[in-house]
Formats: C-alpha cells, sequence, structure tokens
C-alpha cells in the first residue's frame, strides 16, 4: 500500500517573549509518536538532532512524577528565555 511521508511543524509548547518553544518527536515521526517530554527545540521544523534537553540546564530542578511538571517546565522556560540562555536560535552554551 503507498504512503505520503510529509514534512510539517512541530506543536508549538509556549511561546514566552516572541521565543517559541516546540515539541520533538521520537524518530521525528509526530504522527506515531507522542511528544517527548523534556526535549524541546525553538525552530518548529528542527528535529531529535537540533533538540536541548530540559533536565540538563542550570537551575533545573522539578519534582520526580510532579503533577504539574508542565506549568513547571513553562514557567522554568520562561525564567531562561528573559535572562537570555535560551533564544530564538536556540540555546546558548551554559557552564554548569
Amino acid at each position: 500500500m503507498p504512503y505520503v511521508t510529509q514534512e510539517a511543524p512541530a506543536e508549538m509548547f509556549m511561546r514566552h517573549n516572541g521565543v517559541g518553544i516546540y515539541h520533538t518527536y521520537k524518530y521525528d515521526d509526530m504522527a506515531t509518536n507522542p511528544p517527548r517530554d523534556y526535549w524541546f527545540v525553538t525552530d518548529p521544523y528542527q528535529g531529535e538532532d537540533d533538540s536541548f534537553d530540559v533536565r540538563e540546564l542550570p537551575g533545573y530542578d522539578a519534582p520526580v512524577g510532579s503533577a504539574h511538571l508542565r506549568r513547571y517546565l513553562q514557567d522554568f522556560l520562561a525564567s531562561l528565555i528573559e535572562s537570555g540562555v535560551i533564544t530564538a536560535d536556540g540555546v546558548k552554551e551554559v557552564t554548569r
């Protein structure tokens, strides 16, 4: 049976001060995989290889199994955008 593979922009996770944060998907396949919980990109057409793991950014300290993980991540990422660690061009190199 024939099938079509089509490039599509990732779903937005959040926007803050003009910087968009977008989901990534395992194998870059959003048709069959849910959005990843901790890996994001700042360009909706970037994929898994360009993503950053929010848990590796300075100051990350979410409780394991938090029922409010989405809200924590949004607040945490907003603070990194405000401090200039995350820009529309991606994550600046940081030293932990």
